[in-house]
Order: structure tokens, then sequence, then C-alpha cells
């Protein structure tokens, strides 16, 4: 844990959760790549992966 000169600090849980939040969204912004030669599927994945990502963010924003 680590104390900037205004004295927040930034936890595990922040850390975790930052690392989570970038590998989610690396993924998330790579799949066009995966889905590409599937043609005009394409679309339709990809539209149904924002929704799943949609679904997936809303489960880890509950208190």
């Amino acid at each position: 844990m680590t104390r900037s000169p205004n004295g927040k600090s930034l936890g595990l849980a922040g850390c975790a959760a930052i690392v989570v939040g970038n590998i989610d969204g690396s993924g998330f912004n790579l799949s066009p790549v995966a889905v590409a030669p599937y043609g005009n599927l394409a679309i339709i994945l990809w539209i149904l992966m924002g929704a799943g990502a949609i679904c997936l963010r809303l489960t880890f924003a509950r208190p």
C-alpha cells in the first residue's frame, strides 16, 4: 500500500479492481479480431458480447 502526498492510498481491493477492469476491457476491445473470420455474424456476436459485458459489470457494481 502506497500513500500519495495528499494522504490517499490504494489498497489491495482497489489494485485488484484495476487489474480486473484492465483484463475485462482489453478482452472486450480485442473481441472483433477473434470474431472477424465469421463475417457478418461477427456484428451479432459483438453485440452479444457487449450485453454479456454489461451484465458482468452490473453484477460487480452491486454493493
